[in-house]
């Protein structure tokens, strides 16, 4: 073969067509090496159509395997409908600081009893606190793993207090009494000067905090919050009223103050819905929990002197049952690898068996004499329940 060959270049070469030097070089080509460069091109052809058949074979597996086999990381509580930067973030920190703009309200919570006519029996007219509305702060802070569990604390705070008075004697008030407060009364006299005067006063506070295991769930658009963990509650109520001399000379005073340390189990769930991809949803939040704790009472009463007439303790084991609802629209945002988010909600609280500040709803003989004292305990187990609104913002990442 290479004969051949040299046989045809040198043909072209005495025609003029391939020069000297072209011909010297083809002399020098060995078939052997021409046989060489054949095969590592074979070589290279054979390594490119393996990794072409392993490529074609992959691509056929991903396509052949079925959707519910392709896992799905699961998504924060809180998440951008509109982008999925934030909803890449798995687990992380998130704090948040609100506040409450709560009003008490107890089934029953009478500031003093009056009649408007002669008689020394019987509730003529009943008086009730009027409590406002009152801000409370409310902070969060929390940590959660990539697969949606984490813990959770929360601190909130309440202090409410009021007062209301009347003037006792003349036309249309013509006799007061207290409350019952642990076997203490306060009434006054019928037909006792005008311009004497009965002034009630109560106060409620509560310093709550929350140790909570948390479990956040996705399911299509929606997404679950769960939580479990416990309750810690220091609840404390005050009344007093006062009784004074035209003038403001006191006559006689009454105290009243009891509280509720306890903690206990507590469950809450957290549920939300987006609206479309505007960044607004919706969400509902209940929670139950029952505190195991002691209660502590102390009720008396002192004359025009301050010094002390009557007086009661109390000091028990208690259970306080609550349970509390929200309802309300958040809005979510990212920002990097982070989410934004605001709530605006109505919430209503309920303690059950708390009792009224007075811890009484009994009222005491009408129209006996000045500074009468005594009768039997009454201790009242009304309920509150605060009502109101919560605002909220906080930060995921």
């Amino acid at each position: 073969m290479i004969k051949w060959t040299l046989a045809i270049v040198g043909v072209l070469l005495m025609a003029g067509a391939v020069s000297a030097q072209e011909y010297q070089d083809i002399q020098f080509t060995s078939y052997e090496e021409v046989e060489n460069a054949f095969a590592t091109q074979q070589e290279e052809l054979a390594t490119l159509t393996a990794r072409l058949a392993a490529l074609e074979e992959t691509t056929e597996a991903i396509q052949e395997a079925p959707a519910a086999s392709v896992p799905v990381p699961a998504m924060p509580t809180y998440c951008c409908p509109q982008t999925t930067c934030c909803c890449n973030n798995q687990g992380g920190l998130t704090f948040g600081a609100g506040a409450l703009a709560l009003v008490p309200r107890w089934s029953s919570n009478p500031a003093y009893y009056y009649t408007s006519a002669g008689g020394t029996t019987g509730v003529g007219h009943e008086v009730d606190f009027a409590n406002r509305i009152q801000v409370a702060p409310y902070v969060w802070a929390g940590y959660s793993l990539g697969n949606g569990v984490g813990f959770r604390t929360t601190w909130f705070e309440y202090d409410n207090s009021t007062a209301v008075g009347n003037t006792v004697g003349g036309t249309g008030f013509m006799a007061f009494s207290t409350p019952n407060v642990g076997g203490s009364v306060l009434t006054s006299a019928l037909g006792v000067p005008a311009g004497a005067r009965i002034t009630a006063t109560d106060k409620l506070y509560m310093n709550v905090f929350d140790f909570e295991g948390t479990k956040s769930i996705v399911s299509g658009r929606a997404s679950y919050l769960l939580s479990g963990g416990l309750r810690y509650a220091n609840i404390g109520e005050q009344y007093a009223a006062q009784y004074t001399f035209p003038g403001g000379a006191p006559i006689a005073n009454l105290r009243s103050g009891h509280d509720f340390n306890g903690a206990g189990p507590t469950i809450a769930a957290l549920s939300h819905y987006p609206l479309g991809n505007t960044g607004i949803g919706v969400y509902a939040r209940g929670r139950a929990a029952a505190m195991y704790g002691r209660r502590h009472g102390t009720f008396y009463t002192t004359n025009a002197t301050g010094a002390l007439t009557s007086g009661e303790q109390l000091s028990a084991q208690a259970v306080l049952p609550y349970t509390d609802m929200e309802v309300g629209l958040d809005w979510n945002r990212c920002a990097g690898y982070s989410t934004l988010f605001a709530q605006v909600g109505f919430v209503g609280q309920a303690y059950y068996g708390i009792g009224n500040p007075a811890y009484s709803s009994t009222v005491g003989p009408l129209g006996a004499a000045p500074g009468t004292f005594g009768g039997p305990t009454a201790n009242d187990m009304s309920n509150l329940v605060l009502i109101g609104l919560r605002a909220t913002a906080g930060v995921n990442f």
